[in-house]
């Protein structure tokens, strides 16, 4: 059942209120009643997604929840508390056991009192967790846990906990494996019309985008901004000093290479910037035959920084930490542009997985680093510049009219060959959008379509990855 039809349900009866459990919560369908009058609580599978959410009836005029129906969650669970009731104590026959504090738990209670569902936001504030947090009682009902402290009641659906058991970091490392990217042997494809008007083919697209990284879409148009109807299929664009579009084409005395006809080694876009562009569209609107050379390269840059850290550790140990700077300085431009930003080529999470990936030579600025780690350095930035440029990973594709190429900027590297227009022209419109909204789109696709499938990392910096 829809919210709307499940509120109209109950809109008749005053003392009624309508609950839907999604990703982690209970979500209010009506906001001017109490929540101690529950009626219809809607439990969800947390393991699976599903969006089949069975109807689980209280009666309002009872103190406990006494359900008429039962969730259909399985158990397998039981819950008691630990240390003195400092702490909530989860055990399950298949994962063990699991700890809570209560202070974590009093912070995340995800009854209606201190969650506002609606916007996914906590009503407790950090000035209600300074008194007694001690867990004074727990049980475990129709898969959700009741904890009871001094002056509050929370509620746990038992597979949220489960879902967040830092305490098991078995279950967090399996879910962090889960996101391990994969490698394309070629280059994966689309079709432009399915991507536009279907879901399935926009999943089909953000799926190879989030496990491979790149996406070549065909059979498009060659129209002017067809760039930006692929765009709105995932979020908004991205602008940077170039403005929501960029063309890609041959210019008098450049300001960017890529303007030239020039080739192009190994790079990352826009690294200058706080916070670089996501996910890359180039559509090709023109590359008449006469033109010769100027195919585009992708090479995914996770795996062979992979082989640094398995070949040279001590290389990989050093691109790790040691800061580079990028800039953009552009005094000719109306609007005027130095911008820098320094950081490592590549960025840890606490897996010591790698989870941040910056690379592009041309835009380097001088490094500023101890005396001692400048050689150190530079061996280390050559091994794996030579390690990139020798790949056997390398997509090289010659994009015609209608095609776009579309590839994760923040794992993905690009390059070109040089090029001859011979009188003819190459001329390639482009956009960023924000790679959070990639991960983001794929999950809800995901779910809408009962894929069940979970996201690969897509290279933010993002310890939830």
């Amino acid at each position: 059942l829809g919210d709307r039809q499940v509120s109209g349900m109950f809109s008749r009866c005053a003392t009624f209120s309508v609950y839907r459990a999604s990703k982690s919560l209970f979500l209010p369908a009506t906001s001017i009643l109490k929540p101690s009058s529950i009626a219809v609580r809607l439990i969800n599978d947390y393991s699976t997604r599903s969006n089949c959410q069975p109807l689980i009836y209280r009666d309002p005029t009872k103190s406990s929840f006494d359900y008429t129906e039962k969730a259909v969650i399985g158990s397998g669970f039981r819950v008691s508390t630990a240390d003195d009731g400092k702490k909530l104590k989860l055990i399950c026959k298949k994962d063990g056991e699991m700890r809570y504090h209560g202070v974590w738990l009093r912070h995340n209670c995800r009854c209606p009192e201190c969650y506002a569902h609606a916007a996914h936001n906590t009503t407790v504030r950090p000035e209600h967790l300074t008194g007694d947090n001690k867990i004074l009682a727990a049980e475990l009902k129709d898969d959700i846990v009741h904890v009871t402290f001094h002056n509050h009641t929370a509620l746990y659906p038992v597979d949220w906990l489960k879902e967040h058991a830092y305490s098991n970091p078995d279950i967090l490392y399996r879910k962090h494996k889960e996101a391990e990217p994969l490698v394309a042997k070629s280059l994966p494809v689309s079709d432009y019309n399915e991507v536009v008007h279907t879901k399935e083919g926009q999943y089909k697209w953000l799926r190879q985008l989030n496990f491979y990284g790149v996406s070549l879409i065909k059979n498009g148009p060659a129209d002017r901004n067809t760039v930006r109807k692929i765009a709105d299929r995932i979020g908004y664009i991205q602008e940077s000093v170039y403005g929501e579009l960029f063309h890609v084409k041959t210019i008098p005395d450049p300001d960017n290479l890529s303007y030239s006809s020039n080739d192009l080694i190994f790079h990352m876009d826009l690294l200058y910037d706080e916070s670089p562009g996501g996910i890359q569209m180039l559509h090709c609107i023109n590359n008449d035959h006469c033109v010769e050379g100027g195919e585009s390269i992708i090479l995914d840059a996770y795996p062979v920084i992979k082989q640094l850290r398995e070949e040279y550790p001590e290389y990989f140990n050093t691109l790790c930490t040691l800061p580079v700077p990028y800039m953009k300085i552009d005094y000719v431009d109306e609007k005027k542009y130095d911008m820098k930003f320094a950081r490592p080529h590549i960025t840890l999470d606490k897996y010591g997985e790698v989870s941040a990936i910056r690379w592009n030579p041309p835009g380097q600025y001088a490094i500023s680093v101890p005396e001692d780690k400048v050689e150190e350095y530079y061996t280390a930035f050559i091994q794996l510049s030579k390690m990139f440029a020798e790949s056997d990973l390398k997509m090289v594709h010659r994009l015609e009219p209608g095609e776009m190429m579309t590839f994760n900027n923040r794992r993905m590297l690009h390059g070109r060959n040089s090029f001859k227009q011979n009188g003819g022209l190459r001329h390639l419109q482009g956009l960023y959008i924000k790679a959070d909204f990639l991960r983001s789109k794929f999950i809800v696709l995901s779910n809408e379509l009962g894929k069940k499938e979970h996201t690969k990392r897509v290279f933010i910096d993002n310890m939830f990855e």
